[in-house]
């Protein structure tokens, strides 16, 4: 009987011991994401690099956890322009260039869901950018995160 014991704790350590220390976490995939960081903070990322993921975003979801964020990737720099449609929570926008954040529009609201489609509010990047990074509202302000922060994804 003690030795089924032993050997189940043996299972847990080892579970425990490969969730949190299998490796550089600096190259790790989730859920189909990576991590990137912001200055000394880090996040997990959701990816969305087709013009359908782009055009979806965080639409219709209920929440975004904290820690997590999803990543805009353009395969060569533009100005970014962007809506809000079919949001429930508001959101702080980082607009990266060349692994540098250019601009951070904090705390940007869901819309009205009266509001038609040509009515809704576009959020238009300071200049031409190569990723987009979206956090639950008031991240950017809690973690100070400004232009100039490096900004890399790992």
């Amino acid at each position: 009987m003690l030795c089924k014991k032993v050997f189940a704790l043996f299972l847990i350590c080892g579970g425990v011991f490969f969730l949190f220390f299998r490796g550089d976490k600096n190259q790790e995939i989730y859920d189909g994401g990576a991590i990137v960081s912001i200055g000394k903070h880090r996040f997990v990322a959701e990816i969305a690099d087709t013009e359908e993921e782009r055009a979806r975003g965080l639409s219709g979801r209920d929440e975004f956890a904290e820690g997590y964020g999803m990543l805009f990737l353009f395969d060569t720099p533009e100005v970014g322009h962007f809506w809000m449609k079919d949001m429930r929570f508001p959101i702080d926008i980082i607009w990266v260039r060349e692994g540098k954040v250019i601009g951070v529009e904090e705390r940007v609201l869901s819309p009205s869901s009266s509001l038609a489609l040509s009515e809704l509010p576009l959020y238009v990047s300071p200049g031409p950018v190569d990723m987009v990074f979206e956090v639950r509202a008031g991240t950017a302000d809690i973690l100070t995160i400004s232009v100039g922060d490096a900004f890399s994804l790992n």
